[in-house]
Protein backbone atom coordinates (compact mmCIF):
# COMPACT_ATOMS: atom_id res chain seq x y z
CA UNK A 1 0.00 0.00 0.00
CA UNK A 2 2.72 2.59 0.77
CA UNK A 3 4.27 2.01 -2.79
CA UNK A 4 1.11 2.91 -4.54
CA UNK A 5 0.20 5.59 -2.23
CA UNK A 6 3.60 7.10 -3.07
CA UNK A 7 3.57 6.11 -7.24
CA UNK A 8 2.85 9.44 -9.46
CA UNK A 9 0.00 9.76 -11.29
CA UNK A 10 1.11 11.24 -14.03
CA UNK A 11 -2.31 12.99 -14.97
CA UNK A 12 -2.82 15.87 -17.97
CA UNK A 13 -5.90 17.32 -16.91
CA UNK A 14 -8.69 19.05 -19.12
CA UNK A 15 -6.72 21.90 -20.53
CA UNK A 16 -3.66 19.88 -21.66
CA UNK A 17 -1.15 20.65 -18.50
CA UNK A 18 0.40 18.19 -16.18
CA UNK A 19 -0.19 17.17 -12.68
CA UNK A 20 3.17 15.64 -11.24
CA UNK A 21 1.35 14.47 -7.76
CA UNK A 22 1.27 10.99 -6.41
CA UNK A 23 -1.75 9.62 -5.37
CA UNK A 24 -0.44 10.83 -1.54
CA UNK A 25 -0.02 14.19 -2.41
CA UNK A 26 -3.53 14.07 -4.44
CA UNK A 27 -5.66 13.19 -1.09
CA UNK A 28 -4.00 15.53 0.65
CA UNK A 29 -5.33 18.42 -1.39
CA UNK A 30 -8.74 17.20 0.58
CA UNK A 31 -7.23 18.79 3.51
CA UNK A 32 -6.59 22.29 2.31
CA UNK A 33 -9.38 24.49 3.94
CA UNK A 34 -9.99 26.46 0.09
CA UNK A 35 -10.61 23.12 -1.26
CA UNK A 36 -13.04 22.69 1.04
CA UNK A 37 -14.29 25.72 0.70
CA UNK A 38 -14.40 25.34 -3.14
CA UNK A 39 -16.20 22.01 -2.69
CA UNK A 40 -18.69 23.51 -0.04
CA UNK A 41 -19.10 26.24 -3.09
CA UNK A 42 -19.68 23.69 -5.55
CA UNK A 43 -22.52 22.01 -3.54
CA UNK A 44 -23.88 25.31 -3.28
CA UNK A 45 -24.13 26.02 -6.64
CA UNK A 46 -25.68 22.32 -7.43
CA UNK A 47 -28.38 22.99 -4.68
CA UNK A 48 -29.50 26.56 -6.19
CA UNK A 49 -29.43 25.18 -9.86
CA UNK A 50 -30.86 22.04 -9.27
CA UNK A 51 -29.24 20.07 -12.23
CA UNK A 52 -30.47 16.83 -11.46
CA UNK A 53 -34.50 18.18 -11.06
CA UNK A 54 -34.88 16.15 -7.24
CA UNK A 55 -36.24 19.06 -5.41
CA UNK A 56 -39.91 18.42 -7.77
CA UNK A 57 -39.97 15.05 -6.24
CA UNK A 58 -38.32 15.33 -2.64
CA UNK A 59 -38.13 17.25 0.32
CA UNK A 60 -35.79 20.23 0.56
CA UNK A 61 -33.84 18.59 3.54
CA UNK A 62 -34.05 15.42 1.68
CA UNK A 63 -32.78 17.20 -0.99
CA UNK A 64 -29.99 19.26 -0.14
CA UNK A 65 -29.16 16.23 1.76
CA UNK A 66 -29.08 14.19 -1.36
CA UNK A 67 -27.11 16.94 -3.31
CA UNK A 68 -24.50 16.60 -0.23
CA UNK A 69 -24.34 12.84 -0.66
CA UNK A 70 -23.85 12.91 -4.01
CA UNK A 71 -20.86 14.99 -3.95
CA UNK A 72 -19.45 12.55 -1.07
CA UNK A 73 -19.74 9.28 -3.16
CA UNK A 74 -18.20 10.90 -6.44
CA UNK A 75 -15.30 11.98 -4.49
CA UNK A 76 -15.21 8.18 -3.00
CA UNK A 77 -15.50 6.77 -6.27
CA UNK A 78 -12.71 9.41 -7.63
CA UNK A 79 -10.62 8.62 -5.05
CA UNK A 80 -10.55 4.00 -5.64
CA UNK A 81 -10.46 5.38 -9.29
CA UNK A 82 -7.21 7.08 -8.90
CA UNK A 83 -5.72 4.44 -6.70
CA UNK A 84 -6.56 2.02 -9.52
CA UNK A 85 -4.62 4.52 -11.75
CA UNK A 86 -1.59 4.51 -9.29
CA UNK A 87 -1.55 0.70 -9.35
CA UNK A 88 -1.74 1.05 -12.95
CA UNK A 89 1.10 3.28 -13.04
CA UNK A 90 3.44 1.10 -11.02
CA UNK A 91 2.65 -1.93 -13.57
CA UNK A 92 3.35 0.55 -16.96
CA UNK A 93 4.66 3.77 -15.73
CA UNK A 94 4.69 5.30 -19.46
CA UNK A 95 0.83 5.25 -19.42
CA UNK A 96 -0.80 8.88 -19.49
CA UNK A 97 -3.85 9.12 -17.76
CA UNK A 98 -6.21 11.78 -19.03
CA UNK A 99 -8.43 13.73 -16.17
CA UNK A 100 -11.64 13.45 -18.14
CA UNK A 101 -11.31 9.94 -17.79
CA UNK A 102 -11.40 10.01 -14.24
CA UNK A 103 -14.41 12.38 -14.18
CA UNK A 104 -16.12 9.74 -16.17
CA UNK A 105 -14.84 6.69 -14.37
CA UNK A 106 -16.01 8.33 -11.07
CA UNK A 107 -19.11 9.85 -12.59
CA UNK A 108 -20.68 6.58 -13.97
CA UNK A 109 -20.69 4.97 -10.60
CA UNK A 110 -21.92 7.68 -8.76
CA UNK A 111 -25.05 8.00 -10.64
CA UNK A 112 -26.20 4.25 -10.54
CA UNK A 113 -25.18 4.65 -6.44
CA UNK A 114 -27.38 7.48 -6.20
CA UNK A 115 -30.31 6.38 -8.34
CA UNK A 116 -30.60 3.43 -6.37
CA UNK A 117 -30.82 4.80 -3.05
CA UNK A 118 -33.33 7.64 -4.58
CA UNK A 119 -35.55 5.18 -5.51
CA UNK A 120 -35.35 3.32 -1.86
CA UNK A 121 -36.63 6.58 -0.49
CA UNK A 122 -38.76 7.49 -3.27
CA UNK A 123 -39.96 4.95 -5.34
CA UNK A 124 -41.85 7.04 -7.99
CA UNK A 125 -38.91 9.08 -8.67
CA UNK A 126 -37.36 9.66 -12.38
CA UNK A 127 -33.87 9.54 -12.80
CA UNK A 128 -33.03 8.75 -16.25
CA UNK A 129 -29.15 7.66 -15.70
CA UNK A 130 -27.62 8.32 -19.33
CA UNK A 131 -29.25 11.27 -20.10
CA UNK A 132 -27.58 12.48 -16.72
CA UNK A 133 -24.52 11.22 -17.37
CA UNK A 134 -23.57 13.50 -19.82
CA UNK A 135 -25.17 16.42 -18.84
CA UNK A 136 -23.66 16.27 -15.44
CA UNK A 137 -20.10 15.12 -17.15
CA UNK A 138 -20.17 18.47 -18.63
CA UNK A 139 -21.09 20.50 -15.34
CA UNK A 140 -18.66 18.23 -13.31
CA UNK A 141 -15.77 18.76 -15.94
CA UNK A 142 -16.45 22.66 -16.07
CA UNK A 143 -15.83 23.16 -12.34
CA UNK A 144 -12.98 20.33 -12.29
CA UNK A 145 -11.25 22.75 -14.74
CA UNK A 146 -11.70 25.46 -13.10
CA UNK A 147 -10.58 24.00 -9.52
CA UNK A 148 -7.44 22.18 -11.60
CA UNK A 149 -6.46 25.62 -13.52
CA UNK A 150 -6.61 28.30 -10.87
CA UNK A 151 -7.71 26.63 -7.20
CA UNK A 152 -4.78 23.96 -7.67
CA UNK A 153 -2.01 26.19 -7.64
CA UNK A 154 -2.75 28.09 -4.38
CA UNK A 155 -3.15 24.44 -2.83
CA UNK A 156 -0.07 22.72 -4.73
CA UNK A 157 2.65 22.85 -2.19
CA UNK A 158 0.36 22.00 0.34
CA UNK A 159 -0.33 18.65 -1.40
CA UNK A 160 3.44 18.18 -1.93
CA UNK A 161 3.99 18.82 2.09
CA UNK A 162 0.76 17.13 3.61
CA UNK A 163 0.80 20.49 5.56
CA UNK A 164 -2.54 21.75 5.55
CA UNK A 165 -2.78 25.84 5.40
CA UNK A 166 -4.46 28.14 7.72
CA UNK A 167 -5.93 31.06 6.02
CA UNK A 168 -4.13 33.81 5.01
CA UNK A 169 -1.35 31.70 5.00
CA UNK A 170 1.02 31.48 2.05
CA UNK A 171 1.83 28.01 0.77
CA UNK A 172 5.34 26.74 1.86
CA UNK A 173 8.06 25.31 -0.46
CA UNK A 174 8.41 21.52 -0.28
CA UNK A 175 11.70 21.73 1.69
CA UNK A 176 10.67 25.00 3.89
CA UNK A 177 8.91 22.75 6.40
CA UNK A 178 11.78 19.80 6.37
CA UNK A 179 13.54 20.41 10.23
CA UNK A 180 17.32 20.66 10.71
CA UNK A 181 18.73 17.91 12.62
CA UNK A 182 20.27 18.60 16.03
CA UNK A 183 23.65 19.11 15.82
CA UNK A 184 23.81 17.20 19.38
CA UNK A 185 21.84 14.08 18.67
CA UNK A 186 22.95 13.76 14.49
CA UNK A 187 20.78 11.29 12.25
CA UNK A 188 22.53 8.38 10.86
CA UNK A 189 23.71 8.65 7.41
CA UNK A 190 21.17 7.84 5.01
CA UNK A 191 22.77 9.85 2.09
CA UNK A 192 26.20 10.27 1.01
CA UNK A 193 28.18 13.62 2.89
CA UNK A 194 28.10 15.61 -0.65
CA UNK A 195 24.52 15.47 -1.14
CA UNK A 196 23.68 17.23 1.64
CA UNK A 197 26.67 19.41 1.29
CA UNK A 198 26.08 20.52 -2.58
CA UNK A 199 26.13 24.23 -3.36
CA UNK A 200 26.02 26.45 -6.06
CA UNK A 201 28.42 29.51 -6.71
CA UNK A 202 26.62 32.28 -8.49
CA UNK A 203 28.43 35.43 -8.75
CA UNK A 204 31.23 34.32 -6.40
CA UNK A 205 28.16 33.75 -3.43
CA UNK A 206 28.01 29.88 -2.20
CA UNK A 207 24.26 29.19 -2.12
CA UNK A 208 23.07 25.58 -0.70
CA UNK A 209 21.54 23.94 -3.82
CA UNK A 210 18.49 22.50 -1.31
CA UNK A 211 17.79 26.05 -1.02
CA UNK A 212 17.20 27.30 -4.71
CA UNK A 213 13.85 27.21 -6.05
CA UNK A 214 14.09 29.71 -9.32
CA UNK A 215 17.12 31.39 -11.24
CA UNK A 216 15.80 34.00 -13.46
CA UNK A 217 18.72 36.08 -15.80
CA UNK A 218 17.79 39.70 -16.20
CA UNK A 219 20.54 41.02 -18.64
CA UNK A 220 24.16 40.81 -17.09
CA UNK A 221 22.35 39.36 -13.46
CA UNK A 222 20.86 36.58 -12.27
CA UNK A 223 17.87 36.51 -9.44
CA UNK A 224 17.98 33.79 -7.48
CA UNK A 225 14.97 32.37 -5.64
CA UNK A 226 15.55 30.86 -2.05
CA UNK A 227 14.04 29.41 0.79
CA UNK A 228 12.54 32.35 1.85
CA UNK A 229 14.48 35.48 0.50
CA UNK A 230 16.49 35.94 -2.84
CA UNK A 231 19.52 36.97 -4.10
CA UNK A 232 20.71 39.18 -7.05
CA UNK A 233 24.42 38.75 -8.48
CA UNK A 234 26.06 39.57 -11.52
CA UNK A 235 26.56 36.11 -13.10
CA UNK A 236 25.76 34.03 -16.10
CA UNK A 237 22.97 31.31 -15.94
CA UNK A 238 24.79 29.25 -18.16
CA UNK A 239 27.68 28.86 -15.17
CA UNK A 240 24.57 28.60 -12.71
CA UNK A 241 23.23 25.61 -14.63
CA UNK A 242 26.32 23.73 -15.91
CA UNK A 243 27.32 23.39 -11.72
CA UNK A 244 23.67 21.44 -11.37
CA UNK A 245 22.40 17.97 -12.47
CA UNK A 246 19.53 16.48 -14.60
CA UNK A 247 17.46 15.86 -11.28
CA UNK A 248 18.36 18.83 -9.74
CA UNK A 249 16.06 20.57 -11.80
CA UNK A 250 15.21 21.83 -15.47
CA UNK A 251 15.67 24.99 -17.58
CA UNK A 252 12.16 25.42 -19.93
CA UNK A 253 13.80 28.60 -20.83
CA UNK A 254 17.08 30.08 -21.63
CA UNK A 255 16.52 32.94 -19.13
CA UNK A 256 15.15 30.66 -16.72
CA UNK A 257 16.04 27.15 -14.59
CA UNK A 258 13.75 25.62 -11.85
CA UNK A 259 14.43 23.26 -9.04
CA UNK A 260 12.79 19.90 -9.19
CA UNK A 261 11.21 20.09 -5.63
CA UNK A 262 9.61 23.79 -6.74
CA UNK A 263 7.86 22.57 -10.09
CA UNK A 264 3.96 21.40 -9.71
CA UNK A 265 2.81 20.82 -13.51
CA UNK A 266 3.30 21.84 -16.99
CA UNK A 267 0.09 24.39 -18.20
CA UNK A 268 -0.92 26.38 -20.19
CA UNK A 269 -1.40 30.28 -20.41
CA UNK A 270 -3.50 30.66 -23.29
CA UNK A 271 -1.54 29.56 -25.95
CA UNK A 272 2.09 29.59 -24.11
CA UNK A 273 2.99 26.47 -22.49
CA UNK A 274 4.21 27.16 -18.52
CA UNK A 275 5.25 25.51 -15.85
CA UNK A 276 3.67 26.27 -12.83
CA UNK A 277 5.66 26.24 -9.34
CA UNK A 278 4.90 24.69 -5.86
CA UNK A 279 4.18 28.46 -4.97
CA UNK A 280 1.94 29.25 -6.90
CA UNK A 281 3.71 31.31 -9.46
CA UNK A 282 4.48 30.38 -12.65
CA UNK A 283 7.74 30.27 -15.25
CA UNK A 284 7.80 30.38 -19.17
CA UNK A 285 8.50 27.25 -21.57
CA UNK A 286 9.99 28.19 -24.55
CA UNK A 287 8.08 26.61 -27.22
CA UNK A 288 11.52 24.62 -28.74
CA UNK A 289 12.30 23.15 -25.31
CA UNK A 290 8.81 22.09 -24.75
CA UNK A 291 9.50 18.84 -25.58
CA UNK A 292 12.73 18.40 -23.58
CA UNK A 293 10.35 19.48 -20.54
CA UNK A 294 8.15 16.91 -21.02
CA UNK A 295 10.28 13.89 -21.11
CA UNK A 296 12.24 15.67 -17.87
CA UNK A 297 8.93 15.56 -16.50
CA UNK A 298 8.16 11.86 -17.65
CA UNK A 299 11.52 10.82 -16.12
CA UNK A 300 11.59 12.90 -12.31
CA UNK A 301 8.09 13.62 -11.73
CA UNK A 302 6.45 10.58 -13.41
Amino acid sequence: MQIIVKQQLGLIHTTGGRLSLTLEQFLNIYRSPRTQLYLGLVCVIFVATDPNDLHAVLPFGAYVLATFAGQSVYLGCQILVLTCCAILRGVRPSSRIYWPMITLLSLGPTIVIMKDVLVLVEPEIQFPVMSRLVFLAVTVLVFEMIFLRFVLPMVCAEALTGTPLRAGEAPPLPDATAPEPEPSDPEPDTKPPEEEERVVVIGGRPVPLRDLTVVEAREHHVHAHLDGTSLVQRARLSDVVAQTRAEDGVQPHRSWWVARHAVCALDRDGPRPILRLADGSTVPVARGRLPDVERWLDVYLG
